[in-house]
């Protein structure tokens, strides 16, 4: 069942405990730069993707709640934007306005969830009982062979924090 972004957002207000502190997006802009071939996408949300420090790293169970809310939010900001069949080459650039400047390790890791909400949807079968993970269906995979990604720090005032992915297709050959 596909909700829309408004219930989703309503819907991963921050709560009150420190270690789970769900997704709050006030605003979404997403482009899509090239209405044919090459494909081009840009998404600014205003959230900040959570990043993996010792004084906020979380259990398993709490990282894939966040890592599903991620997962949730792209899909339905993608959808009516994806292209006709996942990207075999790309560029993503994804890039975070903070106050803080991240170490570059901790910059890509905190995109994590979200490079992987762009991916292809597939069945997941490592666990006793498989299940099919909706996603975004934009990138092939995020691989190397398939993706050059980028991971960028820009400065943004205290409290206006928000992040930028821009996507380009590669010709593949």
């Amino acid at each position: 069942m596909r909700q829309s972004a408004a219930y989703l957002f309503d819907r991963l207000r921050p709560k009150r405990s420190r270690r789970c502190r769900p997704l709050l997006a006030h605003a979404v802009k997403v482009e899509r730069l090239a209405p044919a071939r090459p494909y081009r996408l840009r998404i600014s949300i205003d959230v900040l993707p959570g990043m993996n420090t010792p004084s906020s790293r979380a259990n398993r169970f709490v990282q894939d709640k966040i890592t599903q809310e991620w997962r949730m939010l792209i899909v339905s900001i993608v959808g009516p934007h994806r292209p006709p069949e996942p990207l075999l080459r790309a560029r993503a650039r994804f890039v975070r306005h903070s106050s803080v400047q991240p170490d570059k390790a901790q910059l890509g890791v905190s995109f994590k969830p979200i490079e992987d909400a762009l991916t292809r949807s597939r069945m997941n079968t490592s666990k006793k009982k498989p299940r099919w993970i909706s996603r975004a269906d934009v990138l092939f995979d995020d691989h190397p062979q398939y993706l050059d990604s980028d991971y960028v720090w820009e400065r943004a005032p205290r409290g206006a924090g928000f992040i930028t992915i821009e996507i380009d297709e590669l010709e593949t050959g």
